[in-house]
């Protein structure tokens, strides 16, 4: 299933309209598996700590498309730059869900536009989050980011290498399980219900090879897009990439805000971040370097550029989230122009770079 050569005959506009066409219809696709995904994952997860449950049942849920995407675009899609796409694609999702996210949260809970005349309905004034697991996960994300850009100044990345980001998602889930020690979860929501162990099972594998089929498509969408418009494939990976595969991210942190659950909405876009780096870049770099030996790192600005904005950026909101007692709307429009501020520095020291 190779795209680029069936579309290679059409001109520019053709060609642009199909490529977003997969994009969308990817995207569509990703959202609906990883919701099934999601819902068998929870039954058989349900008696973890809640803790435990979303940094890893949770987290496997909705950065699923991460993992797979990473893996088609190092071991099937092929690019010169495969694994700065795949770099970039999954840091550039963590950088998507700790803006993006957190701005669609804020919108949701604030209030809502009204689809059938222009306005907006204010629903709350402000509202007021959790800071200790904002705390949590901060610590856990920066430092995961912190040993990543660590990695990414060397010339050649190894097996060694995917096996630090992999090995660091330990401790975070250790401290996790310590910090629920002691609690069983035996509430079984109506979709759990649903299923039995062995339904369950059916579901998450049906899932799964749905997602790797929809993730084969995104890398080739990632690569074909970039090569039409004649850019590195760093620069579609790292936003059209990176946006469709955080769909499922962003809604069910929506989900989340409209029912009232603000510290789940917030703390879900962070805490999958640091799965996104640790599991679904290191998993498959570790396994492609003990395959096919270690891995030139891209020599081009993106990945100094990626390697700035990436801990500048979670820092910055961070600060935005923690240091005010209460969010209010203006923060929505603070991390509007920050995630424009950021799609602006990739792009100028992409195409300065060119």
């Amino acid at each position: 299933m190779h795209f680029s050569g069936v579309l290679e005959n059409l001109t520019f506009w053709p060609q642009l309209a199909v490529w977003f066409a997969i994009l969308v219809v990817v995207s569509i696709i990703i959202a609906k598996a990883c919701d099934y995904f999601e819902g068998a994952a929870d039954f058989l997860g349900r008696h973890l700590p809640p803790g435990v449950k979303g940094a890893t049942v949770n987290a496997a849920g909705s950065s699923m498309p991460e993992l797979l995407s990473a893996v088609a675009l190092l071991f099937f899609v092929q690019s010169y730059d495969s694994l700065g796409a795949g770099i970039a694609l999954t840091a550039g999702s963590a950088v998507f869900n700790t803006v993006f996210i957190p701005l669609c949260v804020v919108i949701a809970i604030m209030g809502t536009f009204r689809l059938g005349a222009i306005g907006w309905a204010a629903r709350k004034s402000e509202i007021e989050i959790s800071k200790t697991s904002l705390i949590r996960d901060g610590i856990a994300l920066i430092s995961a980011e912190i040993v990543l850009i660590t990695l990414l100044s060397q010339k050649v990345l190894t097996w060694v290498d995917g096996a630090i980001l992999v090995a660091i998602y330990i401790p975070y889930v250790a401290y996790m399980w310590w910090q629920s020690r002691g609690h069983r979860n035996e509430n079984v929501d109506e979709e759990n219900q649903r299923h039995t162990t062995s339904s369950a099972w059916g579901v998450l594998a049906v899932s799964v090879a749905v997602l790797v089929v929809a993730c084969y498509a995104l890398a080739e969408s990632v690569i074909g897009t970039a090569q039409l418009f004649d850019v590195n494939d760093f620069v579609t990976a790292i936003f059209l990439g990176a946006a469709a595969s955080s769909v499922p991210d962003t809604i069910l942190s929506i989900k989340d805000a409209r029912k009232g659950k603000e510290d789940d909405a917030i703390s879900n876009a962070v805490g999958s971040n640091t799965f996104d780096i640790c599991i679904a870049l290191g998993l498959p770099l570790l396994a492609y370097s003990l395959i096919n030996g270690p891995v030139e790192m891209p020599s081009h600005e993106g990945i100094q550029t990626l390697r700035i904005g990436l801990v500048l950026i979670t820092l910055t909101v961070f600060a935005i989230f923690l240091i005010p007692k209460r969010i209010k709307l203006w923060h929505a429009f603070v991390l509007a122009g920050l995630y424009a501020g950021w799609v602006f520095f990739a792009l100028n020291a992409e195409f300065a770079w060119i």
